[in-house]
């Protein structure tokens, strides 16, 4: 009978053991998802995005972009377009080193919170002139040389690099960009900011942003 309740005793204390064990984990899972700031979560849900995109994995890739961007353009039109660009027979693209810059502060306005992020990442792209045998060595140096000023025009001249021996670009991209959740903690969606299409961002962003935007050199 002592040998049969030290037996249930020691059971016992096991049983209590793993439960303490089980209720610390999950207490510190709890906790550290609750102390994730914003911006934290900001942080990791563009970077998450950002690696969608140099996997070429566009259809998880547009889950991270704002939902009212697919009433201008149908999820399925822009994911064709990121395989035909990504895809091309005549120009190779790759992105690699994604990187969150900073990330600013988390803005209230109309019922919605906005934050808006600086990043980078580079780009390498690559003409394949070795499957096209009827373009002239005349007509590469032109195309080169006009692509390397549209470059240089877009990203600045001291952010993109040519290599003339393979056609290739090298190129570091830095945007900002805007956060947006229902809720200023979680589920980031994002657009980038071009001033170029101030239209668009007229569509998805509250006036004050827009303003702010154009206010900037």
């Amino acid at each position: 009978m002592v040998i049969f309740e030290n037996k249930l005793n020691k059971k016992n204390i096991t049983m209590k053991n793993r439960l303490l064990l089980i209720t610390i984990i999950f207490a510190f899972g709890i906790t550290t998802l609750v102390s994730k700031t914003p911006q934290e979560n900001i942080k990791s849900d563009f970077i998450t995005y950002l690696n969608h995109m140099i996997n070429q994995e566009f259809a998880e890739s547009v889950d991270y972009l704002y939902p009212e961007l697919f009433e201008f353009v149908p999820k399925e039109q822009m994911i064709s377009t990121m395989e035909e660009t990504f895809n091309s027979p005549e120009v190779k693209i790759s992105l690699n080193k994604p990187n969150v810059i900073n990330v600013g502060e988390v803005r209230h306005i109309d019922s919605v919170y906005f934050c808006k992020l600086k990043y980078s990442h580079l780009m390498n792209m690559k003409f394949e002139d070795s499957k096209d045998t009827s373009i002239t060595q005349q007509e590469i140096e032109l195309r080169n040389n006009l692509t390397l000023s549209n470059l240089e025009s877009t990203f600045g001249k001291e952010n993109v690099s040519y290599d003339a021996t393979d056609s290739s670009f090298d190129i570091l991209s830095i945007k900002d960009s805007y956060a947006k959740s229902y809720d200023g903690l979680t589920d980031w969606k994002f657009i980038d900011i071009e001033k170029d299409n101030l239209m668009l961002l007229n569509l998805l962003l509250p006036p004050q942003l827009v303003e702010e935007i154009k206010s900037e050199e």
